[in-house]
């Protein structure tokens, strides 16, 4: 795979693991083999097919798979209530494209998890709604902290009630390994495949960057590959946010042709390029939710 710097805009696409081709499964290996050291071929497809869903980060001229995040559905019991997580895993990015994906497709790729959210809020209006994230890197933890409400952990001050449900729900999803005083998972998946050392800021991030800093607080281990779990609760309040935020991403793209606008409480600096809509097939989420995995 070339690791030659962009010279194209980028765009992201959403696809239920089912979907995915041999082709394409290499692909995101190859991505993966890219960014972590030791990486296997078997226990990476192994790991994936536990998995509900890839959002895709491809160049918008070849279609060439550059970076990807995986997304896991699923019902779960916490506490003696049913509750409904979609679970991000830490987004890998080719080295090269990084500024790139910073710049243009990691606002995209909050986006279409939001719409996720959305359209099982929809269908499940009476069950509680949670988005989990994965950090290992800045960039992943600026997914939620740029499109959520009160994630937790977060820069504000957070009720007890709030953390409690983060840590039962770390607990339930990521099993003994986690730890949840801290908030921390220290091994996960991919048997024995770490991040790179390098990988873990955000190309064009200054040292400085608050929002570096705290990330670092919260997931002080990042350099032995520990991923930092952030949660939200998906409430009323956040689809009404999603929807206003999607109604004006497409009047933006469709009509003014000026998408994305600049996203309120980030600080990218970077001018984006139209974005491909990210979608789901209907039947994806329900059949993530009768299988019932975990990653």
């Amino acid at each position: 795979m070339s690791t030659s710097a962009p010279s194209n805009s980028l765009r992201i696409s959403h696809h239920p693991i089912r979907s995915i081709p041999v082709s394409r499964v290499r692909a995101l290996h190859e991505v993966f083999a890219a960014c972590h050291d030791a990486p296997s071929l078997d226990a990476f497809v192994r790991e994936l097919g536990r998995k509900s869903s890839v959002i895709l980060i491809s160049g918008a001229a070849d279609g060439r798979i550059v970076g990807f995040v995986t997304q896991t559905v699923t019902r779960i019991q916490v506490d003696g209530q049913a509750l409904i997580c979609v679970l991000n895993d830490d987004a890998v990015v080719l080295p090269a494209w990084r500024a790139a994906a910073d710049a243009y497709a990691m606002a995209d790729v909050g986006h279409a998890t939001r719409w996720t959210l959305t359209k099982l809020k929809l269908r499940h209006p009476m069950t509680p709604v949670y988005w989990c994230q994965l950090a290992r890197h800045v960039r992943s933890y600026l997914l939620m902290a740029d499109h959520a409400r009160q994630p937790f952990p977060g820069a504000g001050t957070h009720e007890s009630a709030q953390r409690r449900i983060a840590q039962r729900l770390g607990k339930a999803l990521l099993g003994d390994d986690f730890d949840s005083r801290k908030m921390l998972l220290h091994k996960h998946g991919q048997e024995g495949a770490h991040p790179h050392a390098q990988d873990a800021g955000t190309t064009g991030m200054r040292p400085d960057d608050p929002r570096m800093a705290l990330f670092q607080k919260w997931n002080p281990y990042w350099r032995r590959g520990s991923a930092l779990l952030c949660v939200s609760a998906f409430d009323l309040p956040s689809m009404a946010a999603a929807l206003q935020s999607g109604s004006w991403q497409w009047f933006r793209r469709r009509v003014l042709r000026n998408y994305p606008p600049h996203l309120a409480g980030s600080t990218s600096t970077a001018r984006a390029t139209s974005q491909q809509q990210a979608s789901w097939q209907d039947s994806s989420l329900d059949e993530a939710l009768e299988r019932g995995e975990t990653s």
